[in-house]
This record gives C-alpha cells, structure tokens and sequence, in this order.
C-alpha cells in the first residue's frame, strides 16, 4: 500500500507502508530529482559549469556525446525522473533513449494522483509515461524522447541479458 505525500517543494512522493519510506525527500520530490537525476543528463550533455566538471572529476572530453543519449534507471516509481529527462530532452533538443526496469508498477489511481505534471505543465507528457506498455520495446513518447519500460525483477532482467538500449 503507498499513501501520497506533499513535500516541502509542494511536489508529491509515495509513502511505501510495505518498505516503511517515502520514494523522494520529504524536502521537495521535483528539487531531488532535478539535483540529482538531470543534473547527470547535463553533466553527460556537457552543460555543466567548468566548477561542476571539476567536483565531478570529469575531463571536459569525456562529455562529448554524439548520438542519442541512453539512460537505464533502475525502478520506474513515480514516473518522475522519466517525466524531467523528457522535459529536458524536448527543451534541450537532445534524443533520450530512456529504459527503466519495475517489478511493480503504480496502479492507474495512484499515478493519477501524483502532481508533477500539473507543476511542471505537463500533465498529457506525464500519463503518456505511465501508459507506455511494459515489455514492449523503445515506444516514441515525443520527438526527443522514447521509453522502454521492461516489468520484472533486476535479477531477472540482467540473466537473461535483456539489456537493448537502442534506437528505435
């Protein structure tokens, strides 16, 4: 059983009874996630300042990416980090080839619930997320953006070696 939450930021989380903890920061679920998940996306696409280059110890080289950008989050949750990679992706002109594993998937009047997409403007981009089909490979959400969603356990997932991030 999940309960939704309001963080400090006004953004939702999901209290988990089962795990005894929330899925974000009780501090704001939209301000952890652009930290700390989008933040890596412009590290990647070389955005980043020349100070967070150095805190990250990345040689600026290194940042040069050609191509699509291909992300793997481990536990799809909220929808949330996909939801701003794909903000991202369209505001920044970048393709984000994004596949995430979720052995158990938010059900339609939980996801319902959660406001990212009304903070974010976004609301039709946000269900289109949590309506891709699970195990059906990379599906086009926008232009810039496409998910693949596989619906199983890690350990499943990597023995039988499953891992195709490619393009479309």
């Amino acid at each position: 059983m999940v309960k939704v939450q309001v963080t400090e930021d006004g953004s939702h989380t999901l209290f988990s009874e089962m795990a005894g903890q929330t899925y974000h920061s009780s501090h704001g679920a939209v301000q952890e996630s652009r930290h700390i998940f989008i933040s890596q996306l412009e590290l990647v696409n070389g955005q980043q300042s020349t100070v967070n280059r150095q805190q990250a110890n990345v040689d600026s080289q290194q940042l040069t990416v050609e191509g699509d950008l291909a992300v793997l989050e481990i536990g799809f949750g909220t929808g949330l980090n996909a939801l701003l990679a794909a903000c991202w992706a369209k505001e920044n002109g970048v393709r984000v080839n994004f596949s995430t594993i979720e052995l158990f998937p938010l059900e339609s009047a939980v996801y319902e619930e959660l406001n990212y997409g009304r903070l974010l403007g976004e609301d039709e981009l946000f269900l289109e997320l949590h309506e891709a089909e699970w195990d059906a490979g990379l599906q086009e959400i926008v232009p810039e953006f496409a998910i693949c969603k596989y619906k199983k356990d890690i350990v499943e997932w990597l023995r039988n070696a499953q891992c195709t991030m490619q393009n479309p």
